[in-house]
């Protein structure tokens, strides 16, 4: 993801880009980079050998130094011969090139120079590199990001103004990404010299990924530790220099890796890779299992019989086995029990008193069926089915239609008048809290969410989702299990008020589901669906054809049974799968990539 340069925002997380074929950055594998510098000592022969030798040693990319003398350093530099007689042909380079090709290996070019930066794009190169020599150099940053390639930006020995001079103009020049790499040759490079911990600085500065150039004494058991901890402290590259023989001592040898020490890390960056695992702090399976063992159960200290206010002296927190989430202390102290509980049984909220509110969300804008709330299914307008199945459900106080003032949406408001049902006219696109003003009348702990789409909600599995949320102490549940219209959502409202307060972004609570469902707030649940019940059939109204499928569905059916379920639905559909073809190719909305449902921690505090 391209920025400008000079907006730099603390804390920023760079976004991974692919560098060589592969994807690199946070969650991902470190690419681990070969340096071949100047150890062939100017043979392509031993290039070759080299390249060859380093085929399948976990080697993610060979890198290569392409430069000329001339456009490297000035004739009377007392380097010049030396590195004009290491520069190879034209031909020696087509030889090298075919070769890491042959073997698979993918390219990166160190570029010195016009010359040689576009010879390299030529080559067909997957990336390219800027030595530090050249983070002033703006003719060559100019052209190496108009290539359109990655590249690995060299800052050590850099400053502030030139990283992000150099970071604007190859991002300004087309670059697809860019790599930081933190790190200098200093045959061999002391390791405190090394300053690892300026990876975090790095990054944080510039959001860019950073990587690192090993310099190490190749001789030092450091020389192994070095890339690890560099990983660790957030490289997504890991240079290292090799040779096929370190003890001849020949170019760059002093920190340069043989083949088999370079597949040796290869295998510790794997092993590391897999105990880095993602940075984002979501429970993995282990995890979970673990939460659910080790965290402590309220649980009665002595028996209750039903009518009981919960007090620090009623109940306490004990291990106990696994089959809920744990009772928050809020959500149970100064509450009252609705059944007996005997000593040291498991607090739960199906035990307390609570409420819960069943919130239809409805508007009559809609892009591809306009009005659909009030089109007729068997006589009467859609909204109308959906309202009297809520009716239907025995697990809830009141069934609340929530809209919006959209002067628009004021016809709706005449439809729950006309079923005496309250309402709620609020935000047009913060649904959410539509029905936090909803649970703040009625004093709701709990909110079914409905929206006025799904008009065959099945209000028997309704209350079963309500009864399953209570029982795991749950915040967000959904029984998913069914097809799609026929399931709800059951979420309490701490975890509703919660969710709207961490919104990066309010303006899409429609698709509330995605704030709710972050396992790294909220204790989440699944309600159990009979494997029979568990289709993909599509039962929802959001174009013609669900509606024609929705109308042959409710006027075979509904003359046999009024309050029909799921069962007879799913029933009907397997023995007349030309009626379930009707909306087989209608394909949801997609609209998570266009929306932002990411909540911000950082408010967690405020809520």
């Amino acid at each position: 993801m391209n920025r400008p340069a000079a907006e730099f925002v603390a804390d920023t997380v760079a976004q991974p880009i692919t560098v060589a074929g592969r994807l690199v950055g946070p969650g991902q594998r470190p690419l681990l980079v070969a340096e071949l510098a100047n150890s062939h000592g100017g043979s392509v022969e031993n290039a070759v050998a080299l390249t060859r030798a380093l085929a399948n040693t976990g080697c993610g990319a060979i890198k290569y130094q392409h430069y000329t003398p001339e456009e490297l350093l000035v004739k009377a530099h007392p380097k010049y011969d030396n590195f004009k007689n290491l520069a190879f042909t034209t031909a020696e380079w087509d030889t090298l090139v075919n070769a890491a090709r042959e073997v698979g290996l993918s390219i990166i070019m160190d570029v010195f120079g016009l010359g040689s930066a576009r010879a390299a794009v030529a080559f067909g190169v997957e990336a390219l590199k800027v030595h530090t020599a050249d983070g002033v150099n703006i003719p060559l940053l100019e052209v190496v990001g108009a290539s359109g390639l990655p590249v690995l930006l060299s800052v050590g020995g850099s400053i502030h103004p030139e990283v992000v001079r150099a970071i604007r103009t190859l991002e300004e020049a087309g670059s697809s990404g860019i790599v930081l790499m933190h790190g200098f040759q200093h045959y061999p490079t002391e390791l405190a010299d090394t300053n690892l911990a300026r990876l975090h600085t790095l990054q944080r500065r510039y959001q860019r990924l950073v990587g690192v150039m090993d310099h190490v004494d190749a001789e030092d058991e450091m020389a192994l530790l070095v890339p690890l901890l560099a990983v660790a402290a957030g490289a997504s590259v890991v240079e290292k220099h090799v040779t096929l023989n370190r003890a001849a001592k020949g170019v760059d040898y002093y920190s340069s890796m043989e083949p088999d020490e370079f597949a040796h890390l290869a295998a510790l960056l794997e092993r590391s890779t897999v105990a880095m695992g993602s940075p984002d702090v979501i429970l993995t399976e282990a995890e979970q299992a673990y939460r659910l063992t080790m965290k402590k159960q309220l649980v009665a200290l002595r028996p209750l019989s039903a009518g009981t206010v919960l007090t620090s002296q009623t109940v306490g927190y004990r291990q106990a086995p696994a089959t809920c989430h744990s009772c928050y202390w809020e959500e149970a102290i100064g509450r009252r029990t609705v059944v007996d509980l005997e000593t040291e049984a498991v607090i739960t909220r199906g035990a307390l008193e609570e409420r819960t509110i069943v919130c239809i969300a409805v508007r009559m804008h809609s892009q591809r069926l306009p009005r659909k709330a009030l089109l007729p299914v068997a006589g009467r307008p859609a909204i109308d089915h959906c309202i009297e199945r809520c009716l239907h459900a025995r697990e809830v106080e009141a069934v609340v239609l929530c809209t919006s003032r959209n002067p628009e949406d004021k016809v709706l408001i005449e439809v729950a008048e006309r079923h005496g049902i309250p309402w709620i006219a609020g935000d047009e696109y913060d649904v959410m809290s539509r029905f936090l003003e909803a649970a703040e009348r009625f004093e709701a702990d709990n909110v079914v969410r409905i929206t006025g789409d799904n008009i065959l909600i099945d209000f028997g599995y309704l209350d079963e989702a309500v009864r399953y949320h209570r029982a795991m102490n749950s915040d967000y549940t959904n029984n998913y299990g069914l097809p799609i219209g026929t399931a709800c959502e059951v979420i309490s409202t701490r975890a509703l008020r919660l969710a709207h307060r961490m919104a990066a972004d309010p303006n899409h609570t429609e698709y509330m589901s995605w704030y709710l469902s972050d396992p790294r707030v909220f204790r989440l649940s699944e309600a159990p669906v009979p494997e029979e019940l568990s289709r993909s059939y599509r039962l929802t109204i959001d174009t013609p054809e669900d509606l024609e499928l929705i109308r042959r569905l409710v006027e075979t059916l509904m003359p046999q049974n009024p309050a029909f379920g799921v069962q007879e639905i799913v029933k009907y559909l397997d023995a007349h799968p030309e009626v379930a073809s009707i909306n087989s190719h209608v394909s949801p909305k997609n609209v998570e990539s266009a929306v932002n449902t990411s909540l911000l921690l950082e408010r967690y505090r405020d809520a």
